[in-house]
């Protein structure tokens, strides 16, 4: 997006912070290696299900701010 923007010459000041989540393709996940062996099948399943979520939209992972907290 933003080379694309100043190639046309057509770049302004913005907040790049959202194109940097999963949902605009700004990351993924990293594959699972050789733990698809390790992990049970269910929870792989369950990765890929919320995966899907994220990219179509239905799912949305909140983002905290606030330094944690600890015990």
């Amino acid at each position: 997006f933003a080379i694309e923007m100043v190639k046309k010459d057509a770049w302004v000041s913005m907040d790049l912070g959202e194109w940097s989540m999963m949902a605009k393709g700004g990351s993924r996940l990293a594959p699972f290696h050789g733990f698809e062996q390790k992990l049970p099948a269910e929870i792989i399943q369950e990765v890929r299900n919320l995966q899907e979520k994220i990219l179509n939209g239905t799912f949305r992972v909140p983002v905290i701010e606030e330094p944690p907290v600890s015990d």
